[in-house]
């Protein structure tokens, strides 16, 4: 590690750098956060496959 790299972990400095990375899951754990994307990841692919569906039936 670098002595800037060190300094800025003994400041905390990069604490907040990475709690304000990860937004309102700052505070949850790592695992929250990985949750929390495979939901969101999912519920888009459903709503991509319903509008394609639906646009499939549409032109028959």
């Amino acid at each position: 590690m670098q002595a800037w790299q060190q300094a800025t972990w003994r400041a905390d400095v990069g604490g907040a750098a990475r709690a304000r990375d990860r937004g309102p899951f700052a505070p949850d754990s790592p695992a929250a956060l990985v949750a929390h994307l495979n939901w969101e990841a999912m519920a888009h692919g459903a709503e991509i496959c319903l509008l394609r569906d639906l646009y499939r039936a549409q032109r028959r």
